[in-house]
């Protein structure tokens, strides 16, 4: 179901030589990654993802601060998230994201 939201190897290349991936790996394997997105004042969270083996050992906690340290002079940060997703939207919210109203579900923070 989700498989079209995965990134393709050109597009983790293309965002990667733009500084936009982060990755948590030991020995070659991947931990987890985060890829984002940006553009002048705006942040734009693309895959965040954990190996399911490598789960509830703060690397995605580790992943998003990362992620919040790259947007620290952005005046909003967002992503998109399928309104059926409640594991993600739980997690999302748990970082201060919220929804915005539009379909699909994007969640952003705006800072004033």
């Amino acid at each position: 179901k989700i498989t079209d939201r995965i990134p393709s190897i050109s597009e983790i290349l293309s965002l990667g030589s733009k500084g936009g991936v982060i990755e948590v790996k030991e020995n070659e394997e991947i931990k987890g990654f985060l890829i984002y997105e940006l553009t002048g004042q705006s942040i734009h969270l693309r895959y965040w993802w954990t190996n399911p083996l490598y789960r509830n050992q703060g690397i995605g906690s580790s992943l998003m601060a990362c992620f919040f340290q790259a947007g620290k002079d952005t005046s909003r940060q967002y992503l998109w998230v399928d309104k059926d997703n409640d594991n993600a939207i739980g997690c999302y919210e748990h970082y201060g994201f919220s929804p915005d109203g539009l379909s699909d579900y994007i969640q952003v923070i705006i800072n004033p």
